[in-house]
C-alpha cells in the first residue's frame, strides 16, 4: 500500500496543461524525478509535486512523499515564508538551467524532449500554488498555465539565465548517465570496434608500403664477399628516387571513418527516439501475497494433562473380633485429590497479513459539528429554516451555538472515534479522511496500529467549515480503498450528524462504489436521529450505528472480516 501524502486538490478547468510533441509535462513527472535527483539533489526533487488526474470528477490530486500537514506558501510563519520565497527563485533557475542543457546536449532525441519538459514544468499560475511540507517548498500546478487572461502574472518566473560557465556542458559521459547499462556498453563497444578498425587500416597499409620495392624505404639484399684488390675502391650507391604518396589509401581510410561515425549517429538518433517513445515503467507497491510469505508453521496442540490416577481405597473391613479384645476404630477416609489447574485458552494462529481489511474513517467538520451535542435535529432544522429566510436573530443564535463552550458533537465524535481505534486489531492499518467544505476533502493517509494517536491530533486541531460534502468524501475513500473483489474486504466509516449540502448524491456515489468495489461496506456512526445519510449503509450493506453505541464498530470490522475473538492474554503487550 502506497503512502503519500496528499497536498491538494485542483480543478482541470481554469488552467491549460502546457506540453510538447502532444505530451503533457506532467506526464513525463517520473522521468524529470530521476534526471532532477540525479543532477541537482532531493531538495530539488521535491519542489514538484506528483499529480494523479480524476478525468471523471475533473480534478487533480497533488501527492508528496514527505510526512505532515500542507499549507500554503502564503499561510505559513513569517520567518519560514520569507526564507522560502528566497530560496524558490534559485531551486526554479537550477531546474530551468538544467532542462536548457538537456536541450543544447540532447540535439535530438531523448534527452531534447526531456530537457523541453522540464523547463515548461517551471511554469505555474501564481502564489497560491506554492505550498510548504516539513519546511520544503512544493509547487503544485506545475506545467499548467492560468486560463484568465486577467490573472497575475507568475511570481518566481524571472526570465530564464544564461548557463552559468562554471557549470561545465554535458560530456558524452552525462548523456549515457541515465541509459540502460547494456544499452551504455554497446555504445562503448562500438567505439572500441571502430579504433580497432582505423588501427588494422593502419597498419595494413605500412606493411605493404614496406613491402614494395618502389617504396623508397631501403630492403636489405644479400652482398657475396668476394676478394679483391687491396686498391680497389667500391662504387658509390645510386641514389633512388623518392616514393610517391600514397593518398589514394589515405582517402579510403577517411571515407571508411566517415561512414562508421554515420553509422554510429544514425544508432544513438534511433536509441533515443526509441527510449523517448517507451512510457515509465510502473511502480508497485509492497504488497504482500501468500506466494512472497515464507509458510506458517502449524499452531503445536497444547499437551493433553492426563486425569489423576484414581487413589485406592482404604479397606474398611473390620478385621475378627477376638473376645479378648474390641474391634479397633475405621480409619479416616484419605482427603480428594486438588482439581487440576484450569488450562488457558489456546491463542488463535495470527492472521496473515494479506488477510487484514482495509479501514478509513471519514469525519465531518462542517459548522454543524461544533452545536451543543444535546441540540436535536429538528431544534436545529427550524433554527436553519429561520436563518435561511432572513431571520438575522436566527443566524447571529446559531453562530453564538457554535462559538459557545460545553460538549460539542464534534466531541462526541472525536471519544467515538477513539474508543473504535482502541478496539481495532493491531495488524489493520486505518486510513483518515476530513471534510469542512465543499471543496476541502484531505486524506491524511494510513496509519498503523502504533501511529493512530495522529488521527485524534488531527481531529482536535480541526476547525469548523462550511459545507457537509457526503459524496465526495465517498468517492475520495472509495479511491484509496481495494474491495475490488467479493473477498477482498474493504471498510468505510462515516461519522456525521446530516446529509449533502454542497449538491452531491451521496447515494448515488455509493452505489457506484459497491457496483466497482463489491467487497466495500460503508458503517455509519450518526450524530442525529433520522440522519438522511442512512442510504450509504443500506446501499452497501452497512449498518448504522448511533455515537452511544459506537463500541459496535469495532464487532462489525470483526464480524465481517471473519476474525475470531482474540483473548486479553493473547493480545499485544499482555503478559504471559
Amino acid at each position: 500500500m502506497l503512502r503519500r501524502t496528499l497536498v491538494t486538490t485542483t480543478p482541470v478547468a481554469p488552467f491549460r496543461r502546457l506540453g510538447t510533441h502532444n505530451r503533457p509535462a506532467i506526464g513525463a513527472f517520473e522521468q524529470l524525478q530521476e534526471v532532477v535527483r540525479a543532477r541537482l539533489g532531493e531538495r530539488h526533487r521535491r519542489l514538484l509535486a506528483e499529480p494523479a488526474v480524476d478525468s471523471a470528477a475533473g480534478t487533480v490530486d497533488w501527492y508528496t512523499d514527505m510526512s505532515g500537514p500542507a499549507q500554503r506558501l502564503a499561510d505559513a510563519p513569517p520567518d519560514l515564508r520569507r526564507a522560502l520565497e528566497a530560496e524558490l527563485p534559485r531551486l526554479l533557475d537550477d531546474l530551468r538551467a538544467l532542462g536548457a542543457n538537456l536541450v543544447r546536449a540532447g540535439e535530438a532525441g531523448g534527452a531534447n524532449l526531456l530537457g523541453a519538459m522540464l523547463q515548461l514544468a517551471t511554469t505555474h499560475p501564481g502564489p497560491d500554488a506554492v505550498y510548504v511540507v516539513d519546511g520544503q517548498p512544493v509547487l503544485v500546478l506545475w506545467g499548467h498555465e492560468s486560463l484568465d487572461p486577467k490573472a497575475p502574472p507568475t511570481p518566481f518566473l524571472p526570465p530564464a539565465p544564461e548557463v552559468s560557465p562554471t557549470k561545465p556542458s554535458l560530456t558524452w559521459r552525462d548523456r549515457l548517465s541515465a541509459v540502460a547499462p547494456w544499452l551504455r556498453w554497446l555504445l562503448v563497444a562500438l567505439l572500441l570496434l571502430l579504433l580497432l578498425l582505423l588501427l588494422w587500416l593502419l597498419l595494413r597499409g605500412y606493411v605493404a608500403d614496406i613491402a614494395r620495392p618502389e617504396s623508397g624505404r631501403p630492403v636489405p639484399t644479400p652482398v657475396a664477399v668476394t676478394p679483391t684488390p687491396p686498391a680497389a675502391v667500391p662504387s658509390a650507391p645510386s641514389a633512388t628516387t623518392p616514393p610517391a604518396p600514397r593518398d589514394d589509401d589515405l582517402a579510403q581510410a577517411r571515407e571508411r571513418e566517415a561512414a562508421l561515425r554515420a553509422e554510429l549517429d544514425r544508432l544513438q538518433r534511433d536509441y533515443d527516439a526509441a527510449r523517448a517513445s517507451c512510457p515509465a515503467p510502473p511502480r508497485t507497491g509492497g504488497i504482500l501475497t501468500p506466494e512472497s510469505l515464507p509458510p506458517v508453521p502449524p499452531t503445536q496442540p497444547a499437551p493433553e494433562i492426563p486425569p489423576p490416577p484414581p487413589s485406592r481405597p482404604a479397606d474398611l473391613t473390620p478385621p475378627a473380633p477376638t473376645p479378648s479384645s474390641p474391634p479397633p476404630p475405621s480409619p479416616a477416609p484419605p482427603a480428594p485429590p486438588p482439581p487440576p489447574p484450569p488450562q488457558k485458552a489456546e491463542c488463535p494462529p495470527p492472521r496473515p497479513p494479506w488477510e487484514s481489511p482495509e479501514v478509513v474513517v471519514v469525519l465531518d467538520g462542517s459548522s454543524s459539528m461544533w452545536l451543543p451535542a444535546n441540540m436535536s435535529q429538528a431544534e436545529e432544522e427550524a433554527l436553519l429554516r429561520r436563518a435561511r429566510g432572513g431571520d438575522r436573530s436566527a443566524a447571529q443564535r446559531f453562530a453564538e451555538l457554535v462559538r459557545s463552550p460545553g460538549r460539542k458533537r464534534i466531541d462526541d465524535a472525536g471519544a467515538s472515534i477513539e474508543q473504535s481505534l482502541n478496539r481495532v486489531p493491531a495488524d489493520v492499518d486505518i486510513g483518515f479522511i476530513a471534510f469542512r467544505g465543499c471543496q476541502e476533502v484531505v486524506n491524511h493517509r494510513f496509519f498503523k496500529a502504533n501511529e493512530r494517536g495522529k488521527i485524534m491530533e488531527y481531529i482536535k486541531s480541526l476547525r469548523p467549515g462550511q459545507g457537509t460534502p457526503l459524496a465526495r468524501a465517498v468517492e475520495r475513500a472509495g479511491n484509496i480503498v481495494g474491495g475490488a473483489g467479493p473477498k477482498e474486504q474493504a471498510i468505510i466509516v462515516i461519522v456525521t450528524d446530516g446529509g449533502e449540502t454542497c449538491g452531491g448524491d451521496p447515494c448515488a456515489a455509493a452505489r457506484r462504489l459497491k457496483q466497482a468495489k463489491p467487497g466495500v461496506k460503508i458503517n455509519l456512526v450518526s450524530l442525529t436521529e433520522n440522519n438522511p445519510a442512512a442510504c450509504l449503509a443500506s446501499e452497501t450493506g452497512g449498518q448504522v450505528v448511533r455515537a452511544e453505541n459506537v463500541m459496535q464498530v469495532p464487532e462489525l470490522i470483526r464480524e465481517m472480516t471473519q476474525q475470531p475473538d482474540v483473548p486479553p492474554q493473547c493480545q499485544p503487550g499482555a503478559s504471559q
